[in-house]
């Protein structure tokens, strides 16, 4: 074993180090925390945060998670089972103990929806609060103090370890909170018993949320709710009082999800990836057709079914259509074999020598129609697109498999 990486005194500076980190103050400055056994250290390790060390029981040297841990490039150091219950300040062993680092806020609020903790105290519904909101697409969290801190062990597990992939920022009072969060265009959208609005049937502007969630005793303080934009109400029996705060959450976050999206929705399909590469795909075919035209009998539909016969080999028509994106009848097929370009033996379309030879012939009308769609590009960035493209493919791929 290397001895570099064998700590054997709690009185080294990385235990001492370590053990501060229980400290919230300590963590909030240095933007680390500890975490705990090897769930939590895969939490980070899928996230986008960061291990900057990992203690291990030196009885664990030969654990196939060890090897895991270096390939990441995560430096460990082994110790004894007792320096590993004095990091933890635990009577029982944890075997995995390591340092990770907080995600890097934002600074600002720039998504469509956000939640602002105005004074929730209990760390697991801190916890669950971020992972409801993870679980509805938000991953910016604002607090309204400067001591709220999510990297408390319960909040950790609380959250699934979520909080390794969300972005927690402070400010120092509420009415900080509410006016930077006003100045970046957000409505302020409370929740409290006293509104008459019941959330469920108010209507929302198009402008993004930044949703408050209030103490588990006292609700949202009055700095906030005096410079609300929205005030709801969930609706409850009269024998119940209130609800936990974690379960208001869940509640309100969904509900105000869908509305925001569907209030937003012209927007979300213009912005959208998919309307994009499509719209992007027509424009190149486009150009293709209006080149084919000038110089051939083909579509741009017909063309690309020739080059998918001649990658493959044959085809059906109506997967050949389907997988050239193309309209029922754009692609005349009937026209092709009666020009000797196809043949349909049994059902089957195939590509003929003379269609090989038309194909090799509009070749140069592809690249053309290429160029023009890539006009200004360097080479560099065609290769980014071209990986780019392939990614989202692969992507896609994973869930839906190429025929």
């Amino acid at each position: 074993m290397d001895k570099n990486e064998y700590i054997d005194s709690i009185k080294h500076e990385r235990v001492v180090y370590a053990r501060s980190l229980h400290s919230a103050k300590e963590r909030l400055a240095q933007r680390r925390c500890l975490v705990e056994g090897k769930e939590q250290l895969r939490w980070v390790m899928e996230s986008p945060s960061r291990l900057e060390c990992v203690f291990a029981h030196d009885k664990t040297i030969l654990d196939p998670f060890i090897s895991q841990l270096r390939e990441r490039g995560v430096q460990v150091f082994f110790v004894s089972d007792g320096i590993l219950k004095k990091i933890v300040e635990k009577n029982y062993l944890i075997p995995f103990i390591g340092i990770a680092h907080f995600p890097n806020p934002p600074g600002k609020a720039t998504h469509e929806m956000v939640v602002v903790l105005d004074g929730v105290k209990d760390l697991g519904n801190l916890g669950t609060i971020i992972r409801t909101g993870k679980a509805f697409g938000i991953d910016q969290f604002f607090a309204t103090d400067a001591e709220s801190d999510c990297f408390y062990q319960k909040s950790i597990d609380a959250s699934r370890g979520t909080v390794f992939s969300t972005y927690f920022h402070h400010y120092s009072t509420p009415l900080e909170a509410v006016d930077a969060l006003k100045k970046n265009g957000y409505q302020i959208v409370v929740t409290t018993p006293h509104e008459s609005q019941v959330q469920s049937l108010i209507a929302l502007p198009d402008k993004p949320l930044a949703v408050v969630f209030g103490n588990e005793t006292h609700g949202v303080s009055n700095e906030v709710l005096e410079k609300a934009d929205v005030k709801l109400q969930i609706p409850m029996n009269v024998a119940v009082e209130s609800l936990n705060v974690g379960v208001a959450a869940g509640i309100s976050l969904y509900e105000l999800k869908i509305k925001i999206t569907l209030s937003m929705l012209s927007k979300k399909i213009q912005e959208s990836y998919g309307r994009d590469l499509f719209c992007t795909s027509r424009w190149v075919r486009s150009v293709f057709d209006h080149l084919l035209k000038e110089s051939t009998p083909l579509n741009a539909e017909s063309a690309i079914v020739l080059m998918m016969l001649n990658c493959e080999g044959k085809g059906k028509r109506q997967q050949l259509i389907s997988d050239a994106g193309a309209a029922t009848g754009h692609v005349k097929f009937d026209q092709l074999i009666a020009e000797g370009y196809l043949i349909e033996p049994e059902g089957e379309v195939h590509l003929t020598e003379r269609g090989q030879e038309l194909l090799a012939k509009i070749w140069a009308l592809h690249e053309r129609a290429e160029e023009i769609a890539l006009n200004g590009f360097s080479e560099q960035e065609k290769d980014q697109l071209k990986t780019a493209l392939k990614r989202i493919q692969g992507n896609c791929s994973k869930i839906i498999p190429y025929r």
